[in-house]
C-alpha cells in the first residue's frame, strides 16, 4: 500500500510539473488564453495544493498580459474610426467580459509563498459592450440595405445574409432586419427550372414525366437552391435543367423454355431389416428392427421463363440563363427487366429442388405494356437524376 501510493504520489507530481512547464511555454509565446484556460482547469478541484501553486502566479499573469493586449487592440481600433473595426472591438471587449466571469468563480486564490491572494484588476465592461453593440448593430443595417442598391452575386448575397444573421443574433428584431433577411435570402437563392425532352421517336407515358419531375418526392429544395418544374411568371431563374430522353430501346417478348429430367433418391416409407437367411433382425429390446426404404424419384421438368427489357437513355444539360452558356452535360440512363418464371411437371414432384418447387405454384402473367416497363424503368431513373442534381453545384 505504501508503494502504491508513491507511485500515485510520483506520478501526481510529474503532472503537476508537467502542467507548470507546458503553461510556462504558452506564456513565453504570448498565449496568454491558453494559460488562462489550462490554469483554471488545473484549478477546478484542490486548489490550495502545492504543486498548483505556480499556477495562480501563471493565472495572474496571463490574465494582466491579456488584458493589455486586448485594451490596446480597442485603442488602436478607436484611433483608426473605421466602422469595419465595430465587430473587433465589440467581441474584444466581449471577450474582457467573459475571461472575467471565468475567473471569478474561482476566487480567492491564496499563493502560501508570497502570503497574499492573487490579484485580478476586474472592470465592468457593459456599458462599452452595449455602445459597440448598437454602433455594430447600425452599421451592419446600414451596410446591408446599401448593398441590396448594388448588384451582388449569389455568393456576395449569400454572405451578407450572414451578417444579418449575426446582427439579429446580438441585436434581435433590430428595426426591419427580418425583412431585409427575407429579401436577402431571395437574392442568394438559385432558382432552377427543370424541363424533360423526348428526342427518342418513342411515346413515353404522360405519369412518368409528372413522376420524373415531381420534385416534392427528391427532397432536393434546399435553403439556397429551389427546384421547380413549371415557371412561375415573378421569377427570374438562373438556370435551367433539361432532362432528355434520346433513346429507349424495347426488347420483344420473350418465352425461353427449357426441359429436364430430374432423378432423386428419397425416401418412400420404411422395411424390416432381415439378415442373410432372411429372418428378422432384433434390436436389444428384442423388437423387430426397420429402416428408411428409399426409391428413385423421376419426372419431366419443363422451366418457362417470361423476359421483356427496355434501356432508357439520355442527358441532363445544365444551362446559366444569365450567361446563356451550357455548363454540364451529364450521362443519364437505366434498364429496366421483367422477367417471370413458372413450370410444370410430369412425374414424381419429390425429384424436384425447392426453387423448382416453387415455380410450379407460378402461372403465366401477361407480358407488361411498352409503356408500363418505360414507366417501371423511371424508377432507377429517378433515383439517378435526384443524385445528378443533388451533387451538382451551381
Amino acid at each position: 500500500m505504501k508503494k502504491l501510493l508513491l507511485i500515485l504520489f510520483t506520478i501526481s507530481l510529474a503532472q503537476g510539473c508537467s502542467s507548470v512547464k507546458q503553461n510556462q511555454k504558452a506564456l513565453n509565446k504570448g498565449n496568454y488564453d491558453t494559460v488562462i484556460n489550462n490554469s483554471l482547469k488545473k484549478l477546478q478541484s484542490n486548489k490550495n495544493s502545492k504543486r498548483k501553486q505556480p499556477l495562480i502566479l501563471m493565472l495572474e499573469q496571463a490574465f494582466e498580459n491579456a488584458v493589455q493586449r486586448d485594451l490596446d487592440y480597442i485603442k488602436f481600433a478607436v484611433l483608426e474610426d473605421n466602422p469595419a473595426n465595430y465587430e473587433g472591438i465589440y467581441k474584444t471587449y466581449k471577450k474582457l467580459a467573459n475571461r472575467q466571469q471565468r475567473i471569478t468563480p474561482i476566487l480567492p486564490l491564496y499563493h502560501v509563498a508570497e502570503n497574499r491572494n492573487a490579484q485580478f484588476d476586474f472592470k465592468s465592461y457593459d456599458a462599452k459592450i452595449l455602445e459597440y453593440q448598437k454602433k455594430l448593430a447600425a452599421y451592419l443595417y446600414q451596410k446591408a440595405n446599401q448593398s441590396l442598391l448594388e448588384r451582388l452575386s449569389k455568393t456576395e448575397y449569400r454572405s451578407l445574409y450572414r451578417d444579418l444573421q449575426y446582427l439579429n443574433r446580438i441585436s434581435p428584431n433590430y428595426k426591419d432586419v427580418n425583412k431585409l433577411m427575407d429579401d436577402v435570402h431571395f437574392k442568394g437563392t438559385n432558382f432552377i427550372i427543370v424541363s424533360l425532352e423526348n428526342t427518342s421517336n418513342k411515346i413515353i407515358p404522360k405519369k412518368l414525366e409528372v413522376d420524373l419531375l415531381d420534385f416534392s418526392t427528391y427532397g432536393l429544395n434546399d435553403f439556397w437552391t429551389v427546384f421547380h418544374n413549371t415557371p412561375q411568371r415573378e421569377l427570374d431563374y438562373d438556370f435551367v435543367v433539361i432532362v432528355e430522353f434520346r433513346e429507349i430501346l424495347l426488347s420483344p417478348e420473350r418465352i425461353k423454355e427449357f426441359e429436364a429430367k430430374r432423378e432423386k433418391e428419397v425416401i418412400d416409407g420404411w422395411e424390416y431389416v432381415m439378415d442373410e437367411n432372411g429372418e428378422h433382425m432384433l434390436n436389444e429390446e428384442g423388437e423387430y428392427l426397420t429402416r428408411d426404404k428409399y426409391i428413385k424419384a423421376q419426372c419431366l421438368y419443363n422451366e418457362f421463363i417470361q423476359q421483356k427489357a427496355v434501356n432508357v437513355s439520355g442527358v441532363v444539360t445544365f444551362k446559366n440563363i444569365r450567361n446563356r452558356q451550357t455548363t454540364d452535360i451529364i450521362p443519364l440512363g437505366s434498364e429496366f427487366i421483367f422477367e417471370h418464371h413458372y413450370a410444370r411437371l410430369l412425374g414424381d414432384i419429390r425429384a424436384l429442388n425447392d426453387s423448382e418447387r416453387s415455380y410450379l405454384e407460378n402461372k403465366p402473367l401477361p407480358f407488361p405494356s411498352n409503356e408500363q416497363l418505360v414507366f417501371d424503368a423511371s424508377q432507377e431513373l429517378k433515383n439517378e437524376l435526384k443524385s445528378i442534381l443533388s451533387n451538382y453545384s451551381f
